[in-house]
């Protein structure tokens, strides 16, 4: 078994925004399947999102820190419209590949869900997982989320077509 390593779990913050380009960067670049955006989508708009984010008192990034060193992120975006701000999305969750294994992911999750649900109102959280991500499966499934459906042929990779479980994790 893979020794567990410490780490600090905090949001993220303006002065991290290097980080953040590293770590997400290559997420994105070693894990092209796992994401719906592309390095050459993203790169471009990258700052301008990470500022509106940092901005915001709603949305965030959570980061899992080994020293000063960001080896995990998770996003979390809350729905606006009147109707629908019960809700918010959990996107981009990523540990850098020699950190797997380690209960690292889960405990970004966890955070990350737990800080969440401190937004006013927020009922619920959605995330989506492409649906050979076994790994990232079995973590979403033993934090409590629930799959409520199968989007289809929802990511296209050059002419790989990738299906996409949605999942859901209600406020106790």
């Amino acid at each position: 078994m893979t020794q567990k390593i410490e780490a600090i779990y905090r949001p993220l913050e303006s002065g991290d925004y290097e980080a953040f380009c590293t770590i997400r960067n290559q997420a994105l670049e070693t894990f092209p399947m796992a994401f719906a955006a592309t390095p050459s989508e993203e790169f471009p708009k990258q700052k301008q999102r990470y500022d509106n984010t940092m901005k915001s008192q709603y949305n965030f990034i959570m980061g899992a820190f080994k020293g000063q060193e960001l080896i995990g992120m998770a996003g979390f975006v809350k729905e606006y419209w009147a109707k629908t701000k019960h809700k918010g999305i959990i996107w981009g969750l990523f540990v850098l590949p020699k950190h797997m294994g380690n209960g690292i992911g889960s405990k970004l999750l966890k955070s990350t869900v737990e800080k969440a649900f401190t937004n006013e109102g927020l009922q619920q959280i959605l995330l989506s997982v492409v649906n050979d991500n076994d790994k990232a499966l079995a973590l979403y499934k033993k934090a409590g989320f629930e799959p409520y459906g199968i989007e289809r042929k929802a990511l296209k990779v050059n002419e790989h077509w990738l299906d996409e479980i949605h999942m859901i994790k209600y406020k106790l």
